[in-house]
């Protein structure tokens, strides 16, 4: 990556082809964990960015919100349908 090119690799390859063709379209409703959700604790930062159904690390981000002292950001499993909440200290 020295001369500022990317280099597609397999994984990347997947995604676009799912994302953006008409065939082969990711259904995330049918996945074994859709509509499942779990939070983890990342309030000192340290927590790996994986879903906490599956341990993948295909994660679609999503959404966030806030409550008092408190944040998350939440992140969809490609692999398995389910959500995971990463929730942080909220220093506003």
């Amino acid at each position: 990556m020295a001369d500022g090119k990317w280099v597609m690799n397999e994984d990347d390859a997947r995604r676009v082809d799912l994302t953006f063709s008409g065939k082969g379209r990711l259904d995330l409703r049918k996945l074994p964990n859709y509509g499942r959700s779990m939070s983890v604790d990342d309030r000192d930062g340290k927590a790996d960015r994986k879903c906490a159904f599956c341990g993948s690390d295909d994660l679609q981000s999503g959404f966030g919100g806030c409550g008092e002292d408190f944040a998350y950001r939440s992140f969809k499993c490609r692999s398995c349908g389910g959500t995971t909440n990463f929730v942080y200290k909220d220093e506003r």
